[in-house]
């Protein structure tokens, strides 16, 4: 099993895995945009041979198309000799082009709120070593409490005076400084 999954980590099948998914993504917006949303054609994006059948069969019929006349890519060793390697290659390939993407996906997100969090402590020590006090500001909507037979909490607003109701409707609230 290792062996196995050693060939799915290779940088070049996630990186066959990364193109199907971009292939597949722009042939599906061109396709939806071109043939499901003319009025004058028959098909919507939400019918079920579209969303049942050609969208998931997809991935897995460009990997192979793919892995056929791309030659010159550098397959794992033994799956680059034949034809029928290359095929089975972006098969699987497409298969599983969804999976990897989102885990790629997942993983950058992650790191960019890593990131960001690094980031943003760091420039909070800069400010204060720097004699700068930063204060979140705080949203008004929090401070609007209301509950059961008791009066509402009167916000406060950014200039210091408190926030009073001046028209109500179903739908709507207008909040105005005094």
């Amino acid at each position: 099993m290792d062996a196995l999954l050693s060939i799915f980590l290779t940088w070049q099948f996630i990186i066959f895995c990364l193109g199907l998914a971009a292939i597949t993504f722009i042939l599906r917006k061109i396709f939806e945009y071109f043939v499901l949303s003319n009025p004058k054609l028959p098909g919507t994006k939400n019918s079920l041979l579209w969303r049942g059948l050609l969208l998931p069969i997809a991935p897995v019929v460009n990997g192979g198309i793919a892995a056929y006349f791309a030659k010159e890519f550098p397959y794992p060793e033994d799956l680059g000799s034949s034809s029928y390697g290359r095929v089975s290659f972006g098969l699987v390939a497409g298969l599983l082009s969804g999976l990897v993407y989102r885990v790629i996906v997942g993983l950058l997100r992650s790191k960019m709120a890593q990131g960001y969090s690094e980031g943003y402590s760091q420039a909070n020590q800069f400010n204060n070593s720097m004699g700068i006090i930063s204060q979140p500001v705080q949203d008004v909507t929090q401070n609007i409490q209301v509950s059961v037979n008791k009066d509402p909490v009167i916000p406060v607003g950014m200039n210091g005076e408190p926030i009073v109701v001046v028209s109500t409707s179903q739908n709507s609230l207008k909040l105005e400084d005094k």
